[in-house]
């Protein structure tokens, strides 16, 4: 039910961090076992993600295992870090701008954020989303009919496109047969062609009644998959 912020006690059953007391958040259970309100966890704490953190620090690996992620104080600019990722929701390991790749090498570590049109080591500095570090500079991701940015680890375009390998260029994602780079046009799925999902295809999401098994069709908005394979409207539990 609905209930004031921050009004479960600790060691009290929560569905999202918002529920628990101020200093606590929301432990997801094992198994059966419900979620429920813990004390935020200190320095060099196992963690898995930065909002179980005490304030000011950040959830990261402590070695490029991922295995041993611990709250740690965030690092400066210039120092090592084990998971590239953007700054977005407070994830970032760096106190300031963003842990990235260098251009050729494998090892990360924190870089100054940049803004479109500004210099650049490397594009995760640009925020790989709409923009990416080319010539040295941040600039607009390319756009259907422009070549693909190449990344080294992949080939980008723009969110309305798909990399095309065959060409080499970002072409408007398909509405059948396989999907491109995991993409398919806007209200299409990337679904499992078997019952192996040994490959992908482009599928319009499955209607009310139609058959959603095996994974290969995904229910349209506002449904789900029964227990009979089937699309069927969602109930509120």
């Amino acid at each position: 039910k609905c209930a004031a912020k921050g009004s479960v006690a600790p060691g009290g059953t929560c569905l999202d961090g918002d529920a628990c007391s101020a200093g606590h958040f929301c432990q997801w259970g094992e198994g059966n076992s419900q979620n429920t309100c813990v004390a935020l966890v200190a320095k060099d704490g196992a963690c898995e993600d930065s909002e179980e953190c005490q304030p000011g620090l950040a959830c990261a690996p402590k070695s490029a295992s991922d295995e041993d992620k611990t709250c740690q104080t965030p690092k400066a600019l210039g120092d090592p870090c084990f998971e590239p990722s953007q700054p977005f929701g407070g994830q970032s390991p760096c106190a300031t701008g963003v842990c990235g790749i260098l251009d050729g090498t494998q090892s990360a570590k924190c870089l100054e954020w940049k803004k479109m049109g500004e210099a650049c080591e490397s594009s995760w500095q640009c925020g790989l989303i709409d923009s990416v570090c080319i010539g040295k500079k941040c600039v607009p991701m390319p756009k259907t009919g422009e070549a693909c940015a190449d990344i080294g680890f992949a080939k980008l375009c723009d969110m309305a496109s798909a990399c095309d390998p065959a060409s080499g260029k970002c072409v408007a994602p398909p509405t059948s047969g396989p999907c491109l780079n995991n993409r398919c046009a806007e209200g299409y799925n990337c679904s499992c062609a078997d019952s192996q999902c040994m490959s992908q295809v482009c599928k319009a999401p499955a209607k009310a009644g139609e058959s959603c098994d095996n994974g290969q069709s995904e229910c349209d908005e506002g449904l789900s998959c029964n227990q009979q394979g089937k699309c069927e409207a969602m109930v509120c539990m």
